[in-house]
């Protein structure tokens, strides 16, 4: 079967006909117009990519992290169901394996020193600035209240320097299994924060203040230095704007101030738990 076609030559100097017949040669000798092909393509290429999608769905799902990929070198939330159900001594190692190699060092160093004064933490970590000391112990006080770890030592003085002092905790020290599904606990005379008072914060949108205030409780004592870590400002000034809502609502609520705040031995501030004990060298604000 064939197909003849007759146009008059006075018909194919019209551009509309000339186009047409372009166009009918195109198909009849196999091609399409070129901007069709780019479309085919285009759709070729994405059924491709949604079938390869479909067979690799299922295994990467199961793999991947969901929500927001934490930064390199932070360590992952706990699995609730699966904290709930370690011993405090499971939980505390393997937060301590998920923290940087300097952040472990600084673990050992105290716990075998039992207080441990930053110039020698310095030199035995080869950390050539006092305020990188700050990022060890920001990774160490960021981490355990979500890891649902207790932080082994508290910040200190010796001889004037900075220091800390090991407490252990639960499952902080070797053969110490603690309560078999136990939680760590707070220090001494130290109890949650007043619900009210994180409610208030909490329907206000200030969530650096209630994570300031469930962390403060949770150690009893504050850093600047890990305040700053923890919450991720990038200035000390910036922390009026974590305190000040907390002690807003305190008078709005009518109840007692939820911290203390104090200074080191260097003059460095620093934040107290109510109940918590003042650490050697450390001055309350009056």
């Amino acid at each position: 079967m064939g197909l003849k076609l007759e146009i008059e030559l006075e018909r194919l100097r019209e551009p509309a006909v000339a186009a047409a017949v372009a166009r009918l040669i195109e198909v009849l000798g196999g091609a399409l117009p070129r901007r069709r092909r780019r479309r085919r393509a285009r759709r070729a290429c994405g059924r491709r990519a949604r079938r390869a999608r479909g067979r690799t769905g299922a295994a990467a799902g199961a793999a991947a992290p969901q929500g927001r990929r934490a930064p390199p070198g932070a360590a992952p939330a706990a699995d609730p169901a699966r904290s709930a159900r370690a011993l405090p001594r499971e939980r505390y190692l393997e937060f301590v394996e998920q923290l940087p190699k300097r952040s472990r060092d600084f673990l050992d160093l105290v716990r075998d020193r039992k207080l441990l004064k930053i110039s020698d933490a310095m030199r035995e970590l080869d950390v050539d600035a006092p305020k990188a000391m700050g990022g060890l112990t920001g990774s160490i006080g960021r981490w355990a209240p979500l890891r649902g770890v207790q932080i082994p030592y508290e910040a200190t003085t010796q001889e004037g320097e900075r220091a800390w002092r090991w407490v252990g905790g639960p499952g902080a020290d070797e053969g110490d299994e603690g309560d078999e599904g136990g939680t760590p606990a707070a220090p001494a005379s130290v109890g949650p924060p007043p619900a009210a008072l994180i409610a208030a914060l909490k329907e206000g949108g200030h969530d650096k203040s209630v994570q300031f205030l469930e962390m403060l409780y949770t150690r009893g004592a504050l850093e600047r230095g890990e305040v700053l870590q923890a919450l991720g400002l990038a200035a000390p000034k910036s922390i009026g704007g974590v305190t000040e809502p907390v002690n807003r609502a305190v008078r709005e609520l009518g109840i007692e101030p939820a911290f203390r705040a104090a200074k080191d031995a260097d003059k460095k501030r620093i934040w107290l738990a109510p109940g918590a004990a003042v650490p050697a060298g450390v001055t309350v604000d009056d």
